[in-house]
């Protein structure tokens, strides 16, 4: 990974792991869908108001970026929020966050049949199997990360995979499709398509009881919304599009530590012999990763950035 990463990397991972402690916590309150509803739609609020008030920025009337930033929406925000929140109904935030750990298997893989400057090599894919494994024994063994659950429902662990799979190749997608487009633009609509696929059917069929939405229910909402939708997304559009896909999936191996931190100490999540052995065979293939990652990877923010008009 190039060392220039290093800091969007924790930053996007930092802010991806409290947007799962904090929406464990705000689904206790909201539906799980409505939460994702809400927060879509307060995020594409605030890309409103920027477009509205700031002479420099205009929605734009590319049917390309549109038609391409309709598709990363649906599949590459819509599908994975629906996946990883809802998720949390039945697994802790520090075990939705370990299972994300095998996003950087899938995006690899996916990428190297897709994307010349992501080949597979023999020591990435040891590295990738190996912090996979950890993954893999942690479903193995049925956990749970939460206290009063011995046995996890397997629908926890369908709903993250089916999330990883998409984003996955929605990462692909950018980096052959979206190269030089506007990171401000393509963020700003994927929200707004994701916000109208899931708001309206959501809070049609879940109607929220606002007066018993508690101060620290709304404050989950807010963070969310805000620094783990609007800025998170800028952020990991900013990193595929300017180190590649292999980096932005090393954030799958910060988000676990942060979610289990947090979790357990907000919380009060768990954290077994299970999931600390995954744990240490997941740090030992990123290290395998980083360090012997050989193929060349191909910087498309050397191209100069282009606003679709």
């Amino acid at each position: 990974m190039d060392p220039k990463a290093s800091p969007y990397v924790l930053a996007l991972g930092l802010a991806w792991g409290l947007n799962l402690v904090f929406s464990r916590f705000g689904i206790r309150e909201f539906d799980p869908y409505v939460f994702i509803g809400l927060r879509l739609m307060i995020a594409t609020a605030i890309f409103a108001g920027i477009y509205a008030f700031s002479p420099r920025r205009q929605w734009s009337r590319s049917r390309k970026l549109w038609r391409d930033a309709t598709i990363v929406g649906i599949f590459g925000t819509a599908l994975p929020f629906a996946g990883f929140v809802g998720a949390l109904q039945f697994q802790s935030a520090g075990l939705t966050a370990l299972l994300v750990t095998t996003g950087p298997a899938i995006v690899v893989t996916v990428a190297h049949f897709f994307l010349a400057d992501a080949r597979l090599t023999r020591a990435t894919v040891i590295g990738v199997l190996t912090a996979f494994s950890g993954a893999v024994l942690i479903i193995a063994l049925g956990e749970s990360g939460l206290p009063d659950v011995s046995q996890a429902n397997p629908l926890g662990y369908l709903m993250v995979f089916t999330a990883l799979l998409s984003d996955a190749f929605m990462a692909v997608f950018i980096r052959k499709k979206m190269q030089g487009t506007d990171v401000f633009d393509v963020t700003s609509i994927r929200l707004a398509v994701a916000a109208v696929v899931i708001a309206p059917l959501a809070l049609w069929l879940h109607p929220p009881a606002l007066t018993a939405i508690t101060v620290k229910g709304w404050g989950s909402l807010l963070f969310t919304a805000t620094v783990s939708t609007v800025v998170a997304q800028l952020l990991a559009f900013y990193i595929t599009r300017t180190f590649g896909t292999t980096t932005i999936a090393m954030v799958s191996y910060v988000v676990p530590l942060v979610a289990i931190l947090f979790g357990v100490l907000l919380l009060g999540e768990t954290i077994t012999w299970g999931m600390g052995t995954g744990m240490v065979l997941i740090v030992i293939g990123v290290l395998i990763v980083n360090r012997r990652r050989t193929h060349p990877n191909i910087r498309p923010a050397d191209i100069p950035v282009k606003r679709e008009r």
